[in-house]
């Protein structure tokens, strides 16, 4: 087996990097508690002249966003390097120095 190339080591680091934040970033925000929303069917009000507008609503915290897009590119990034890699591996001619075909022995 050949050994890795420092440019590949540096890609594999930076995927495993971003798998373990976008990880860590999530599993964080899972058992964080969440201060749940101030409105809902409530807020409807169909024949009255008002606006409810709710303060500081967010149904996703940033932070989630940026731990599932860090996950994700991790996850891409660890998925093609795989494919890479593997389709490197199958690409070798053989030992015997002959073409690839079925038909040259």
């Amino acid at each position: 087996m050949r050994s890795l190339h420092w440019k590949e080591v540096v890609a594999w680091a930076a995927a495993i990097v971003l798998v373990l934040i976008g990880a860590s970033i999530l599993l964080a925000i899972l058992f964080s508690p969440v201060e749940t929303a101030s409105f809902g069917w409530f807020a409807y009000a169909p024949l009255s002249a008002s606006t409810f507008v709710p303060d500081n609503a967010v149904l996703v915290p940033r932070t989630a966003i940026a731990g599932a897009v860090a996950l994700t590119l991790g996850l891409t990034a660890a998925g093609v390097l795989t494919g890479w890699r593997l389709g490197k591996r199958a690409a070798r001619p053989d030992a015997s120095g002959g073409g690839s075909s079925p038909t040259s022995h």
